[in-house]
């Protein structure tokens, strides 16, 4: 559990607390090459908590990526797949023993509920899963031009190019 800290400033004539956090650093491995990932993972370990296994150095290496990042003196994993096919396979695959080694995966939420729901249960305790939702990199045009120019959400511009191709209704979730 991380952590908070707190300093009282005296600003006449109240005290100010200040509060926060520290920010833990997730370090993306973002190599093809394990041994190249490795080299990071040596030279950062002390400084950095939390490394990221993506896409492209766990199929180029396979769940050995995230042993050997451990080994390498990795103290938590953030398994960044984007895991987004049936349930019952993603509920399979999570039950894998790799998974009980990492703090974080990545599931798709346009899988909809069932997809969420099978992913969650199946995860073991201490191994937490993370909703993706836009992948901004996806976004083309007018419509990303407008989210990095205005700092908009991109729910707005994906629901209107939705609509553009001709989907009858766009649902809307309200926290």
């Amino acid at each position: 559990m991380r952590q908070s800290c707190e300093t009282a400033y005296r600003l006449d004539p109240v005290y100010v607390i200040v509060s926060f956090v520290p920010v833990q650093i997730i370090f993306p491995l973002d190599f093809s090459d394990l041994k190249e990932a490795l080299n990071y993972v040596h030279l950062l370990k002390d400084r950095i908590a939390i490394f990221k296994v993506g896409l492209e150095l766990f199929v180029n290496n396979g769940p050995d990526a995230v042993k050997e990042v451990l080994d390498a003196g990795g103290r938590e994993i953030f398994l960044d797949l984007k895991f987004h096919d049936i349930p019952e396979t993603v509920r399979r695959a999570l039950g894998s023993s790799l998974i009980g080694k990492v703090e974080f995966i990545t599931v798709h939420t346009g899988g909809g509920t069932a997809l969420l729901s099978a992913a969650v249960k199946s995860v073991p305790p201490g191994t937490k899963v993370l909703g993706v939702t836009v992948i901004i990199a996806n976004l083309t045009g007018a419509c990303n031009e407008a989210i990095m120019r205005d700092r908009l959400s991109p729910g707005p511009c994906l629901c209107y190019s939705k609509l553009r191709a001709g989907a009858d209704h766009i649902p809307i979730g309200l926290l």
